[in-house]
This record gives structure tokens, sequence and C-alpha cells, in this order.
């Protein structure tokens, strides 16, 4: 492309007769979209210009689908909390905080009791709705800035950020559940702000599993 944005005979220019790398000649996101904005503005050329007003367009539409297909990444399909890989980097994120600022956290870990029982006396379709009323009231029972996640088939949990104790984040959980007739066991452990992340996980899950036999007598799910 000349100085005047316009197309070169022969072709585009290439990163190479610039002498900028590949990076920089195709950024993404934003930054493609406001490089070809300035390409516009410097052009004089209407065919040029029109080329790079379909350009911008394209870019404009795959940037919203890119977004779509990132946040549906995060998200669970069925309940519509936070998925595993969600829940993943907001439990080291929120690990990371308690670290800088020296306050903790309480890690929840909720397993449906008898779901496979359920699913298989009333039908999947059945067990989905359970899911979703399940996902619905953890979210009705947490604060806004809590995270809520499904990490597994009939598996979730809650990160209570900035919460001092277990007691009051697990009696919440807890009678919120027991208002949906839904029948759970569940674990905590605090994330101590210099504290151990597996050990905190798998204090939490422990607690949860050991709950359940207590209870039960019997395994997940």
């Amino acid at each position: 492309m000349a100085a005047d944005g316009s197309p070169r005979e022969g072709g585009w220019v290439t990163s190479d007769d610039e002498g900028i790398s590949s990076a920089e000649a195709f950024p993404d996101g934003d930054d493609a979209v406001r490089a070809v904005e300035e390409l516009s503005a410097a052009t004089r050329d209407p065919a040029t210009l029109e080329t790079l007003t379909r350009v911008r367009a394209t870019l404009r539409v795959l940037q919203q689908r890119a977004e779509a297909a990132e946040a549906k990444s995060l998200r669970d399909p069925l309940t519509h909390l936070a998925n595993r890989r969600a829940w993943r980097e907001a439990l080291h994120t929120e690990t990371e905080r308690c670290r800088r600022d020296g306050r903790g956290a309480v890690l929840v870990v909720i397993d449906l009791d008898d779901f496979k029982a359920y699913n298989d006396t009333f039908g999947h379709l059945a067990g989905d709705l359970l899911l979703r009323h399940v996902g619905e009231t953890l979210m009705s029972a947490s604060r806004t800035n809590d995270v809520v996640a499904r990490i597994g088939g009939d598996e979730f949990a809650v990160i209570a950020v900035g919460a001092e104790s277990s007691v009051p984040v697990g009696q919440r959980i807890r009678e919120a559940l027991a208002r949906a007739g839904v029948a759970a066991s569940i674990g905590m452990a605090r994330i101590e702000p210099q504290g151990d992340l597996a050990e905190a996980w798998g204090t939490a899950d422990r607690t949860m599993y050991d709950e359940k036999v207590r209870r039960h007598g019997g395994s997940r799910g």
C-alpha cells in the first residue's frame, strides 16, 4: 500500500515491505478495527476506501462472534453458571487477591445426594430441571461478588469472596437448599491469605465427601 493508503501495483503491501512484524501488520480485536479506521482516514482512493469499509464491517462481526464464543466457553450451557474452566480461573484470581490484600475467602463444594437415582427414576429432563433449580438457588443464596459454578455433573462450587468465616456461608447455603427441597452434601474450607490453594480445595472436597458418607453411607451422586 502506498503512503496515501492506496494499493500498490501488483498487490497489497506485506509486513516485510514496511519492516514490521506480523503481529503489528495483523492486530487483533479493537486494534485491528482502529488500524483499518486509520487507513480509511488516510486514503483518498474511493475503491480502497470501499474495500476498507467492508473489511471494517467484517472485523466487527468477527469480533462480536469471538466475544460471544468466549463468553459461552466460560458458562455452563444448562445452568448458565460459571463452568469448570471459569471456576479454575476465578479460584486462582481470588487466591492472588487474598495474598495481595491479606484477606481470606471461603470455598464451598456442593454435591447433590442420590442424583443418579433421581435421574433413573424421573428421567434426564427432570434431572436437568433439578440442576437448573439448584443453580438458581445457589445464586440467590450468594452475594453479587461471589462466584457460583457448576464444576461437574451434579457438583457445584461457590467462592465466598472476602468471607472471614465458613460458618455463616455454609449456613446460608444449607438453608437455601433446604427451602428449595434439595438434598446435598456440603464441604467447606477457608482460603487463607498465604495458604495453599490445593490444600484448601482438598479440604473442602474431603469434608463434603465425609458428610455424604456420614449422612447416607454412600458414594457421590
